[in-house]
């Protein structure tokens, strides 16, 4: 799955993240993930040449499935990409929470991946300042 974040693809992602779960998010939401993460990326001090191929993994708690030894709660993962063009709604996936010790819980947390010649980009651009 390879689909720019713009109005345009409206249908397109849509049709991408509509699995069958009560998801905690929507169309705007995923459209907005692109211009986020390029603030942020670009806060980190980021040259934009070498932002192309950086992915970001977003989970959102998805489903209201009770908690019981029967069922589990689930999760939706939304996989974004940086192109020359622009960022890529990438990849969705559905999958079961694992069951967290009370008091450990780490909510819906990103993460940035990066090649090595990008981190050593990063770094660089962070000396700087």
């Amino acid at each position: 799955m390879k689909i720019k974040l713009n109005q345009k693809n409206e249908t397109k992602i849509k049709k991408a993240i509509k699995t069958g779960l009560e998801c905690s998010f929507d169309f705007d939401d995923v459209i907005k993930m692109g211009d986020e993460f390029e603030k942020i990326i670009d806060e980190m001090g980021l040259p934009k040449i070498h932002r192309v191929g950086i992915q970001v993994i977003i989970p959102f708690g998805a489903s209201p499935l009770p908690n019981s030894y029967k069922w589990r709660k689930k999760e939706q993962t939304v996989l974004i990409q940086r192109f020359p063009s622009g960022w890529f709604l990438t990849g969705v996936s559905d999958f079961d929470i694992p069951k967290r010790p009370r008091g450990r819980g780490n909510g819906n947390q990103y993460k940035i991946i990066m090649n090595e010649d990008q981190k050593k980009k990063l770094l660089l651009a962070m000396k700087i300042y």
